[in-house]
């Protein structure tokens, strides 16, 4: 039984749609045949909203596409790669990814080269849902040079604890799964407050 149970989350853990955290690349990716769309809108002074859409266009490459407005500004493309090398296993296997962030060098922290391992622990909590913990390590080099980290904790299933240093800034707050495929994130990010949007759908 314990056996299938642990088979069940390593099979939720690579089907979760994650290429990052917040900002900070992960070692997971957009599994393959799934769409994903990610909004962050930073407010409190100049106002930047960040979208991208996100595709598993193969077994182990995600290709996302997206663009930074600053202040309403038009926004420039951004492209950004990653390859996954392993998938994460609950408890066993970390996943691995490297890739690009930003290839054109559009963004205001400009494009950046990474490597990345995830780790995901099991959780067995009468109120998580068996979701696990995830633990991002990584560096970079390239628009901001550095190591990078991020962990995310679930409280429930449906709501988790957010925090990450992308190397440049830490970011932290909450995320709400309304639904299956739907997040919202209210987060902070040097005294600017942070929202969030997502939704995923496999084609």
């Amino acid at each position: 039984m314990r056996a299938l149970a642990l088979a069940l989350l390593a099979l939720a853990a690579t089907l979760a749609p994650a290429d990052r955290l917040i900002a900070a690349p992960s070692g997971r990716k957009v599994t393959y045949g799934t769409v994903k769309f990610d909004a962050v809108w930073e407010g409190d002074g100049e106002r930047c909203l960040q979208s991208t859409v996100s595709y598993g266009l193969t077994p182990a490459l995600e290709v996302s596409l997206g663009g930074e407005y600053v202040d309403s500004r038009n926004a420039l493309p951004t492209l950004d790669l990653a390859y996954t090398i392993t998938d994460p296993v609950v408890n066993y296997v970390p996943g691995l990814a490297i890739g690009v962030q930003d290839a054109f060098g559009n963004t205001f922290l400009g494009r950046r080269f990474y490597v990345a391992v995830s780790y995901d622990v099991g959780m067995t909590g009468r109120y998580n849902g068996d979701t696990p913990l995830q633990l991002t390590l990584g560096a970079g080099t390239g628009g901001h040079n550095g190591a990078f980290v991020g962990v995310s904790i679930p409280w429930t299933s449906r709501f988790r604890l957010l925090a990450e240093h992308d190397a440049t800034r830490i970011t932290a707050g909450i995320e709400v799964r309304p639904a299956d495929g739907l997040w919202l994130r209210m987060l902070a990010r040097d005294r600017r407050s942070v929202w969030g949007l997502g939704w995923t759908a496999r084609l």
